[in-house]
């Protein structure tokens, strides 16, 4: 039984409206202990649920936030200490040029005109030992038998084109001025017979192994050794009258400009500011500037120097990499260049 909560008159318990005043009954029915801690375990459960989400969203912003400083610091970092090694490998390209000249200006002074007969003896004595391994090696392994044999049979021509390696150096160190015009063909020449020597050693190893790659290689041998000569060749004569057109321009530029200068000053200057040099280019720079700066030594278009790159590229299979790491430790950076 249910009372009217305005007039108090006694109902039945289902009544929804009272009789007597019409009231509308609001009946609420008691909630078991049971129900009600569901309904709290749920409530606590979605306020935890909204801490927890709180909570992680916080983390990952602070986790993206510290992985994003360390990143940054990482590049930094990672960008000095390439700084870094890119400047020691400068200094170290220039203190290797310079021990260089020093050994050579000391043994051409020691040994004069003969200096380059001694190197080919000694070069000579170095062949003969390595001979003598490969046979003892050859034991065991064929192969090293056959190489061996084969650089026995023209030990002779070998020494000969030590010889002229080392004239040809020993010419363009001491008259460079009218052996410049013959070193586009020697160059090439040295670089026929040391191809010629790395095929037939390369042709001894596929007999053993019956590679793939190798035979196709030595397939193509024949037709890709005239063309890398002639490219030596046509770079070699054309780098060649470039840099004697820009001389004799900046010659006449620096006469100009220091005809009223006492004649000592003046060889001394001239003398200075003719002497070209070959840097790496900071500006026409994609992964070392070497391209960069053979464009800007001989001052065509770098875009002609990268399509002439990627040629002997192609040519070579790849093996023009190796001249390219050796010319970025030798070749050094353009001081007037940004290299951040």
């Amino acid at each position: 039984m249910v009372y009217c909560p305005k007039c108090g008159k006694k109902l039945e318990e289902d009544s929804i409206f009272c009789t007597k005043c019409g009231k509308k009954i609001n009946i609420e029915k008691s909630k078991t202990s049971i129900e009600k801690n569901i309904e709290d375990f749920a409530d606590e459960i979605d306020k935890l649920g909204k801490k927890v989400s709180k909570h992680i969203e916080k983390t990952i912003k602070d986790v993206g936030s510290d992985s994003k400083n360390v990143v940054e610091k990482s590049t930094t970092k990672m960008k000095k200490v390439a700084n870094k090694v890119e400047k020691d490998l400068d200094n170290f390209g220039k203190c290797l040029e310079h021990k260089d000249r020093q050994f050579y200006n000391w043994y051409d002074e020691r040994f004069g005109f003969f200096s380059p007969v001694i190197s080919s003896f000694i070069g000579l004595i170095v062949l003969s030992i390595m001979i003598i391994i490969f046979r003892f090696i050859g034991r065991e392994f064929l192969v090293f038998a056959d190489i061996a044999a084969f650089f026995s049979k023209y030990l002779a021509f070998i020494f000969i084109f030590m010889l002229f390696s080392s004239y040809t150096a020993y010419l363009t160190r001491h008259y460079h001025k009218w052996f410049k015009w013959v070193s586009p063909l020697t160059s090439a020449i040295s670089f026929v017979f040391g191809f010629w020597i790395f095929i037939q050693v390369l042709n001894i190893i596929n007999n053993s192994i019956n590679g793939i790659i190798i035979s196709w290689f030595l397939s193509i041998s024949d037709i890709l050794m005239p063309i890398i000569a002639l490219l030596i060749i046509v770079i070699g004569y054309m780098i060649l009258f470039v840099s004697i057109f820009n001389n004799q321009i900046i010659h006449d530029l620096n006469h100009k400009k220091t005809a009223k200068v006492h004649t000592k000053n003046h060889e001394k200057i001239s003398n200075e500011k003719n002497i070209k040099k070959l840097y790496r280019s900071g500006e026409n720079k994609i992964i070392g500037g070497i391209c960069g700066g053979f464009s800007e030594y001989i001052q065509i278009d770098v875009t002609i120097i990268r399509i002439i790159f990627v040629i002997l590229f192609l040519i070579t299979l790849g093996f023009i990499i190796l001249p390219y790491f050796i010319f970025w430790i030798i070749i050094p950076r353009n001081p007037n260049h940004s290299w951040n």
